[in-house]
């Protein structure tokens, strides 16, 4: 004789049916966010990124596979603070100048913002400058408390509007947005996408200055490729500034950005030597300063800046 089954059966078997479905798909997610931790781990890894610090793989790892991005993921897991040998040294740098100016170029959602505000002593002059929309909220909760001076503008080589590329990273916090179209960025990191975005405030970095009445001691400049254009819209800002950390390739991450030889060049130029340098970043000293030498630090013996 056939089972008979009742309404109140079936009700519970669609309830175990739909029970096994959610967690089928919590699992498919959970694959599909391990995935993007993995490929992003190799994207960073061919890309030839360096290690943050002393950050655990394991917490970055399911930083990204929760959905979060790179960036995002290290700066939530360190915490705000120097991540490298030379952000260690810039630290040291701005602690040992009294009351200082601070311009940093390319604010992004403030995370270098806080450790390089904390390590300054006595009255601190700060400007920082993002074009990025996307960023200024979390910006804004970062500067307002510290009376930082926040500019919604990008610099460039005249004082104009112009469309900003907007980077788009699938499933993290965009960081690479340029008013350079994206050349070799786009094989380097190929989970980033750029779409014509937003038309943006161009200033020179010297108009910048002299609109907020500073006198720069520390520039810290994250532009993606505008390097030449602040150069060329800076020289007598950068004539007066003590020291220079920025963004610098040996290839054209952006088109027709300025690459490390030709930076070092221009920068030797206004006067700069290298003090220190990695695979992306350059930090400089103004020789026509005379600094004491707690506050010069020393390249590695296993760094050759000058041949980057």
């Amino acid at each position: 004789m056939p089972r008979i089954i009742s309404k109140r059966d079936k009700n519970s078997q669609a309830e175990i049916t739909s029970e096994w479905d959610n967690a089928i798909a919590d699992a498919q997610k959970g694959i599909e966010r391990l995935t993007l931790a993995i490929k992003t781990c190799r994207e960073m890894k061919e890309a030839g990124q360096p290690w943050p610090g002393s950050v655990p793989l394991k917490k970055c790892v399911n930083g990204v596979a929760s959905g979060a991005g790179w960036s995002e993921t290290v700066s939530a897991v360190s915490g705000p603070g120097p991540k490298t040998r030379i952000e260690a040294a810039i630290a040291e740098i701005l602690a040992g100048i009294p009351n200082p100016t601070v311009v940093e170029l390319g604010a992004h959602r403030g995370d270098d913002t806080q450790w390089l505000y904390a390590a300054c002593k006595g009255e601190v002059k700060y400007l920082a400058v993002e074009p990025d929309y996307r960023h200024w909220k979390a910006l804004k909760a970062v500067c307002l408390p510290r009376k930082i001076l926040l500019l919604a503008s990008a610099v460039g080589a005249e004082n104009e509007h112009r469309t900003l590329y907007l980077s788009v990273n699938h499933g993290g916090v965009p960081a690479s947005s340029s008013l350079r179209e994206p050349k070799f960025h786009l094989k380097a990191f190929p989970s980033i996408e750029f779409e014509n975005g937003d038309y943006v405030a161009v200033f020179t970095l010297d108009s910048l200055i002299q609109k907020c009445y500073l006198e720069p001691d520390f520039i810290w400049a994250d532009i993606q490729g505008s390097e030449r254009d602040m150069i060329h819209g800076g020289r007598g800002t950068l004539a007066k500034t003590k020291w220079l950390y920025c963004e610098s390739y040996a290839c054209e991450m952006y088109a027709g950005q300025m690459l490390r030889p030709e930076f070092l060049r221009e920068m030797r130029g206004l006067g700069f030597e290298v003090v220190d340098a990695d695979r992306d970043n350059v930090l400089l000293r103004n020789t026509r300063f005379t600094l004491g030498t707690a506050n010069a630090p020393v390249a590695s013996p296993n760094t050759s800046p000058e041949a980057t």
